[in-house]
């Protein structure tokens, strides 16, 4: 823990600018009151669903929140020259091109509809939705490493098995168990949770419902979630490692804020699991 806790006040030692923190911390109320007030993501963007043109709306939707705190960042620590080079804007318009191109993914919504029988649909629906990040999200980030990125890191974005050290994120794990076990009866909890709705694939499979509730989500809780993989991946510009192989993110406020812009509409859990 006291490793957790040095991290943490050598990086305020470094990035802390109060007027960059005060004007974040009022972009975040207004744009997360703008959303809750129009219902932006659900009732705008998710209107073109089974349309390419919902990948750009997701696109400029998460490059809003990501760039306005990026520039913030820029201006308050004096290095404007970052927007005149090449891999800030390679890499933060590839990040996120392919934020855009998994939120807005929908092609294996006509397979499930047109190809499967009808008692399998919304299951197999969830189990795809579910994978998405495997083709939409981890694929795009292997090919960028492998033929842009490889000579600049000896492993896939932090991805490593030497000098690992789990201690902090056991620490961490155990100091987010009491408030999820607390979270876990509260009534907005429990109606998103489990996110697998019962459906009629047990009765054609003959398997109990909880089997497939926990198949349909294990792989990709934690593991090929945007937040996760995009946090250690291209904003964090070169820095060292610090925690498990990932790299410790500098840039801690366009993160943050980006990883908040994927998630708005359930800003807390994303609010402490993007401060850690």
């Amino acid at each position: 823990m006291r490793k957790i806790i040095s991290y943490l006040k050598s990086h305020f030692r470094e990035d802390f600018k109060p007027g960059l923190y005060l004007f974040t911390a009022i972009f975040l109320a207004i744009t997360i009151v703008l959303n809750y007030r129009y219902d932006f993501e659900d009732s705008i963007i998710d209107s073109y669903y089974g349309s390419e043109i919902r990948m750009l709306w997701y696109f400029l939707f998460y490059g809003f929140a990501y760039y306005v705190t990026a520039i913030a960042w820029i201006v308050a620590h004096q290095k404007t020259a970052l927007l005149r080079t090449r891999n800030f804007w390679l890499y933060s318009v590839f990040g996120l091109a392919v934020l855009g191109f998994d939120g807005g993914f929908y092609y294996h919504y006509p397979f499930t509809e047109n190809l499967l029988p009808y008692d399998l649909r919304d299951y197999i629906y969830d189990c795809l939705s579910n994978l998405n990040s495997t083709f939409t999200i981890l694929l795009p980030l292997w090919l960028f490493y492998y033929y842009l990125d490889r000579k600049r890191d000896d492993n896939f974005y932090g991805f490593t098995r030497e000098n690992v050290d789990l201690r902090p994120y056991a620490w961490m794990l155990l100091v987010m168990a009491l408030p999820i076990f607390w979270a876990s009866f509260q009534d907005d909890f429990l109606d998103n949770y489990p996110s697998y709705k019962d459906s009629a694939a047990n009765e054609f499979w003959g398997v109990p419902s909880g089997l497939l509730a926990f198949s349909s989500n294990w792989l990709t809780v934690g593991i090929l979630s945007p937040p996760s993989l995009f946090s250690g991946a291209f904003w964090s510009l070169d820095y060292p490692s610090y925690w498990v192989g990932v790299r410790y993110c500098r840039w801690w406020l366009p993160t943050h804020f980006c990883t908040l812009a994927s998630r708005w509409a359930k800003p807390l859990a994303p609010f402490s699991a993007g401060t850690f």
